[in-house]
């Protein structure tokens, strides 16, 4: 696997369920609840500057791994990713993406 994938497959560790968005829709109506909407925010930075949501979450991931010990990953290859964000980002070629999901209900 390359090294973004190892990151992200560890630090998904420390999500309880990690694909719930796509079930809590069904899972509320199913429970009793009404009128179950789904509204999306999606973060989006272009770039890897200390005033983006990406550059903390970097930090985070790394930190998670790196205490994590998983053998997977070595603490080199940890700051190599880094490291690479930090290329893209200088060479303009940073991309990051996430949606946020928020859903209400009525019981």
């Amino acid at each position: 696997k390359d090294r973004m994938s190892k990151m992200l497959e560890i630090y998904d560790e420390h999500l309880v369920h990690p694909h719930l968005p796509q079930f809590l829709g069904a899972a509320l109506t199913q429970s009793g609840f009404t009128d179950v909407q789904t509204k999306v925010h999606c973060i989006c930075n272009t770039k890897l500057t200390e005033d983006t949501y990406s550059y903390g979450l970097l930090t985070t991931i790394a930190k998670f791994v790196l205490e994590r010990g998983n053998t997977a990953v070595t603490p080199e290859e940890i700051q190599q990713w880094k490291e690479e964000q930090l290329s893209l980002h200088s060479e303009g070629k940073y991309f990051f993406s996430i949606n946020r999901y928020l859903f209400t209900a009525t019981r």
